[in-house]
């Protein structure tokens, strides 16, 4: 009988770990068809505008992102320093 119960609760966490990864897996196709639509929607704005011009944007944005958390991490590392700082 014992034998059972190990082979019951083994073949339980089984189907558990199955239907997490179901779970999963649905999950993934989801944000799978989410992107699928944004790649759609960039091919259009590139179609509109132009590659290159969308392309310069991009590298623009990028560029603001990079300057943007430059000053963020400035910011944190000042205020670290200043609240190490003996008194």
């Amino acid at each position: 009988m014992r034998k059972f119960e190990r082979l019951q609760s083994a073949y339980d966490r089984e189907v558990n770990k199955n239907s997490s990864l179901s779970a999963r897996i649905y999950e993934v196709c989801a944000e799978k068809d989410s992107l699928k639509g944004q790649v759609k929607d960039y091919e259009r704005i590139k179609r509109a505008f132009g590659p290159e011009e969308v392309e310069r944007a991009v590298e623009d944005a990028k560029l603001w992102e990079a300057a943007e958390k430059e000053q963020r991490d400035e910011v944190t590392n000042n205020r670290r320093t200043f609240q190490g700082a003996p008194s």
